[in-house]
């Protein structure tokens, strides 16, 4: 048995991905970080290693899913933070100020895998993701997982003020072709990145393992690239302007948690209060459809 604190300071490693980090969560030191994870991986053999910035574990896996499991419900049942990772654009919005009783992760990831793992694995306890259309194909059918819409949201072909197609209308596959044009990274969003180069968009390779404006809304900036846009980010980057008249598609904001907790009152209030925030953003964000 490890205690609370000793499978904290794995968890927040793995989640927060710096000791300092993990330290500031844990109201402790670095070095008390470090003797916990001495503690911890020592009693179950386990392995920590870092891959392109994220940190794994291996050893021992029926047994560490037996103490996060029970480590999870104490801290639903009030005896330790909640834990809530939120999507790039949204933190924002939604985590400013964080949810009672929650703590927040590091709110960059690109890509839907790793935070899944991590829900997965019960290091965190929820995500608030807005992109429902990668994880399409990556939640397992059956698996013990329950994703709760929240807000539908446009996403548009925008660009930097001044870009020469500002006002054109509504362009063909061709038109698009054109001029350069952002490309998610295809290893973290293969469906999206597939779905916008079907779309004529997407001849500049971007390269982004961790979101950050400089990596996409300045290099549309300074490149005068077409990118897509949401009413999230678009408000966050006044420069950004929409290109066409109409939405690209339409995408959703959803919170997904482990099945066997949803129903516990912390996930119900942490609806409960999204609904409430993007109830509140639809007067001043266009283009948002509220769906509970």
């Amino acid at each position: 048995m490890l205690s609370k604190e000793e499978l904290a300071a794995v968890d927040l490693l793995i989640w927060q991905r710096t000791g300092a980090l993990a330290a500031r969560l844990s109201g402790c030191n670095q070095s008390t970080i470090s003797r916990r994870l001495a503690r911890a991986t020592d009693v179950f053999g386990m392995r920590l290693r870092r891959i392109q910035g994220e940190w794994n574990s291996w050893g021992c896996d029926g047994l560490l899913a037996l103490e996060r499991q029970l480590h999870q419900l104490g801290r639903l049942l009030g005896h330790g933070p909640l834990r809530l990772e939120v999507a790039p654009y949204l933190g924002p919005f939604l985590a400013s100020p964080p949810p009672p009783g929650w703590v927040l992760g590091p709110m960059d990831h690109v890509g839907v895998q790793r935070p899944l793992q991590l829900i997965r694995d019960r290091v965190i306890e929820a995500w608030v993701t807005d992109n429902l259309l990668e994880l399409d194909d990556q939640l397992i059918s059956g698996e013990e997982l329950d994703v709760f819409p929240l807000v539908r949201f446009a996403v548009w072909l925008v660009g930097d003020r001044g870009h020469p197609l500002i006002g054109a209308g509504r362009l063909s596959v061709a038109d698009r072709r054109s001029f350069p044009s952002l490309r998610i990274p295809e290893a973290q969003l293969p469906r999206c990145s597939a779905l916008f180069d079907a779309m004529g968009l997407g001849t500049v390779p971007v390269t982004m393992r961790r979101y950050h404006p400089s990596l996409w809304e300045g290099r549309g900036r300074e490149a005068r690239a077409l990118l897509y846009g949401t009413p999230f980010n678009c408000h966050l980057h006044p420069r950004l302007v929409t290109i066409e008249p109409e939405p690209l598609l339409w995408n959703t904001v959803v919170l997904i948690c482990r099945r066997d907790v949803a129903m516990e009152v912390p996930i119900a209030e942490l609806k409960s209060l999204l609904c409430a925030r993007f109830a509140r953003l639809t007067a001043c964000l266009d283009h948002l459809r509220l769906l509970r």
